[in-house]
């Protein structure tokens, strides 16, 4: 695990395979299944914030919808184009997003 850049203690290793059915015998997709549950890096607010403020040239607080569309597919989401329209309703006249209400959304703040 060490070598996916974690360190987990023994404790936290010994509570992982008391919680298999058989923990001599593992799977690979077991692993990382277990491997992401625990250990998968969530984004914070701020880490979401910060994204967003790199592409905030003029730095007013707002990006451009199309830029958080690209900037989101990235990250691999599974959002329709339909979910886009719906959650840029909050977009201004010129179809700028305030992104710290936006990043609000996306969490369910």
């Amino acid at each position: 695990m060490r070598i996916l850049g974690t360190s987990p203690t023994q404790n936290e290793l010994e509570n992982i395979i008391s919680s298999l059915a058989n923990p001599d015998l593992i799977s690979y997709e077991k692993f990382i299944e277990i491997f992401k549950k625990k250990y998968e890096k969530k984004d914070t607010e701020e880490d979401i914030i910060n994204e967003f403020k790199k592409l905030d040239k003029e730095n007013k607080g707002k990006i451009n919808k199309n830029d958080i569309k690209n900037l989101m597919s990235n990250y691999n989401n599974k959002l329709t184009d339909e979910d886009y329209e719906e959650i840029f309703q909050i977009a201004d006249s010129d179809r700028n997003i305030d992104y710290v209400q936006f990043t609000k959304i996306l969490l369910g703040k």
